[in-house]
């Protein structure tokens, strides 16, 4: 296999991975949260429309969730 041989299959192992890597679009998204606070009772919205306020004992869940935060409830009636 010669050197140019390597590079192209470098190529095109690496660029499926540095599409993957990219962020996703944010085009017409009303509202995102990501619960990934440490502290308050403000969930922010990461689209910049809707921040949310925590109420009846909603607290945020450092570390936990698939994004590295989540947000718990104690009940029925805790919210954001």
């Amino acid at each position: 296999m010669n050197i140019h041989a390597i590079r192209v299959s470098l190529l095109l192992w690496a660029l499926p991975l540095a599409v993957l890597a990219q962020a996703p679009s944010t085009d017409g998204l009303i509202a995102y949260w990501k619960f990934d606070e440490t502290s308050g009772t403000t969930a922010n919205d990461r689209a910049g429309n809707y921040n949310a306020t925590l109420n009846s004992g909603a607290s945020f869940a450092p570390g936990q969730g698939q994004s590295g935060g989540a947000l718990q409830l104690n009940d029925l009636t805790g919210g954001a």
